[in-house]
C-alpha cells in the first residue's frame, strides 16, 4: 500500500493495488520482494513505469512515477481489502513519534469504519525502548509494562502510568 502523501499515493496507486510489472519485470506470486525492490529502485528524478491492478477486477493501469528520496514513516496504516472493518497498523519502526502516530492510525480507520485492529510487527528492527514502552503502554490499562536490569544495579520497573487510550480496542498483534 502507498504511504500517505507519498509519490506513489500522488500518482493513482491505491490501497490494494496488484503490482502486475515494473519496467519490463513481469510480477508474479513467486516474484521475491528484493527483485521488485531492485528494479523500482534507481536515480532519484529518473522515471519509473509500472503497471497495478485496482480492486476488484484488476484490470491493468500503465502509471508512471518520477522517483524521489523516500523517508520511511514509522507508522503506517490501511484498512484490510479482505476484511474492510479491520484496520491495519504497521510499525516499521520504534521512533519517538510512533505511539502519536498509532494514535492518529486507529483515529483515521475508526472514521473509516474498523471495528478491529491488526498491529503488524513484522520486519521492525526495533529503535528506542522508551518508544516501544510507550506503545506497549497505549493498549494497557494497568501492570508492568517491562523490567530491565543491568548486571550490578538494581531492577528497573516500567510501569503503565495511566488508564490508556486503546486498551479497548480489539485487537491482534
Amino acid at each position: 500500500f502507498p504511504f500517505p502523501d507519498g509519490t506513489a499515493q500522488k500518482a493513482g496507486i491505491l490501497d490494494g493495488d496488484r503490482l502486475l510489472a515494473v519496467e519490463d519485470l513481469a510480477v508474479t506470486g513467486e516474484t521475491g520482494v528484493d527483485v521488485i525492490q531492485a528494479a523500482v529502485r534507481g536515480p532519484v528524478g529518473t522515471r519509473l513505469t509500472i503497471i497495478v491492478g485496482h480492486a476488484p477486477d484488476f484490470e491493468p493501469l500503465e502509471i508512471t512515477v518520477q522517483r524521489q528520496e523516500i523517508a520511511i514513516p514509522s507508522v503506517t496504516w490501511r484498512l484490510d481489502t479482505a476484511q474492510p472493518l479491520a484496520g491495519v497498523i504497521k510499525v516499521n519502526l520504534m521512533a519517538s513519534t510512533t505511539s502519536d502516530e498509532i494514535l492518529r492510525a486507529v483515529k483515521d480507520l475508526k472514521e473509516r469504519g474498523a471495528t478491529n485492529f491488526i498491529l503488524d510487527l513484522r520486519d521492525n528492527p526495533g529503535g528506542y525502548l522508551e518508544a516501544g514502552i510507550d506503545v506497549a503502554r497505549l493498549f494497557l490499562d494497568k501492570g508492568i509494562v517491562m523490567r530491565q536490569q543491568y548486571r550490578v544495579h538494581d531492577v528497573e520497573y516500567y510501569e503503565v502510568e495511566r488508564a490508556c487510550p486503546l486498551a479497548d480496542i480489539q485487537l491482534a498483534v
